[in-house]
């Protein structure tokens, strides 16, 4: 079974839009690195996503992650260093992560990455929830959206 490990970005815009039960729709089971867990219970996060974090849903679980050396050299988040050590931990790794550093060291790693706009995508193709709804409440949130990117995805 693959592997589906999640830094805290896609984490928290889900819970944001209310959809974080996806990810157990589309990947069964979820696995989080200390450090992301740490991130979404700190001081200063929005009260639904710590809460959320506070009590995670069974299908999360959370695993402890010592980064190599190599990693600590990119310049990333502990999270997000985290969440790259455990997806190079197997073979068969699906990453969820939206920042663009992140997702370049995914690359170079060879790891597969998916970020928050894509797991939207994939749910909507699977008949889970309506793309623009979701593309509309995210739009609520502090999330990035390129309006280039977002044109693309709701016109494919």
């Amino acid at each position: 079974m693959r592997l589906v490990v999640a830094d805290a970005s896609p984490l928290r815009y889900l819970v944001e839009i209310s959809a974080a039960h996806l990810l157990r729709e589309l990947y069964g089971r979820i696995v989080i690195p200390t450090g992301v867990l740490r991130e979404l219970t700190a001081t200063g996060t929005p009260a639904d996503i710590k809460a959320w974090a506070l009590d995670l849903p069974p299908w999360v679980e959370v695993r402890i992650s010592e980064p190599s050396l190599q990693l600590h050299s990119l310049k990333l988040d502990v999270g997000e260093t985290e969440a790259l050590q455990l997806a190079t931990s197997e073979p068969d790794t699906l990453l969820l992560i939206d920042e663009r550093l992140g997702r370049m060291a995914a690359v170079r790693l060879g790891i597969a990455w998916i970020g928050t706009l894509g797991i939207l995508r994939e749910a909507s193709d699977l008949g889970l929830i309506d793309l623009e709804d979701a593309v509309e409440r995210l739009r609520k949130t502090n999330f990035r959206l390129n309006q280039r990117l977002i044109d693309q995805l709701l016109n494919r």
